[in-house]
């Protein structure tokens, strides 16, 4: 489980922030959905004169290449990688449904 969800981590290295860390979220599980839904709702209503909400900071893959060295390839930082965007309950949902589970290879 990660302790750190990545864009407050970046903020927080980059940008010197110094309040609490966010933490990720998992949407597949009823419980974070309803709450996700009820503070949207809550925003929306007190933001009433706002007609469009776009969702452009609830996720990003991002690795930076810090080296254009031919030599330095590997150094990199993933922010936000495809392997942050698999839940262990759509796994588990996959699995029930489905009547096998995914293994790394399917991705």
């Amino acid at each position: 489980y990660r302790v750190w969800e990545e864009i407050s981590m970046y903020n927080h290295v980059t940008n010197g922030w110094n309040k609490e860390h966010l933490m990720p979220v998992d949407p597949r599980y009823k419980e974070t959905r309803d709450y996700l839904y009820d503070w949207l709702e809550a925003w929306c209503e007190t933001h009433e004169k706002t007609t469009v909400v776009r969702f452009t900071s609830l996720f990003y893959n991002f690795p930076w290449i810090w080296g254009s060295s031919p030599r330095k390839t590997s150094i990199f930082s993933d922010w936000g990688s495809y392997d942050f965007t698999v839940s262990p309950q759509a796994l588990e949902e996959f699995k029930q449904e489905y009547g096998y589970a995914l293994s790394a290879e399917d991705f």
